[in-house]
């Protein structure tokens, strides 16, 4: 049977970029880890893996799959089957 109006029940990735950015600058700033992750309010486990790696927008993958393209790639991707379609 499926359901017509499915409600998730996770609020995994439902956060912004920026608050992950606010959240570093502000942990570098000298507000504790805690802190920020209440203010913020985004997991401390991802505001603990980007303080350690350094890079704040790397992209999220939050399924399984990963992307077959690079970014590049699937942003010239996009642009070519835009201007195929408004030919038609």
């Amino acid at each position: 049977m499926m359901v017509r109006h499915y409600k998730s029940t996770t609020n995994k990735g439902n956060y912004s970029a920026d608050k992950v950015d606010d959240a570093l600058h502000a942990v570098r700033g000298g507000m504790s880890v805690k802190k920020a992750v209440t203010v913020f309010k985004i997991p401390r486990t991802t505001l603990h893996r980007t303080l350690a790696s350094g890079v704040a927008n790397k992209p999220v993958n939050l399924g399984r799959f990963w992307p077959v393209f690079n970014h590049n790639f699937e942003c010239e991707l996009v642009m070519h089957a835009v201007s195929k379609g408004s030919m038609a």
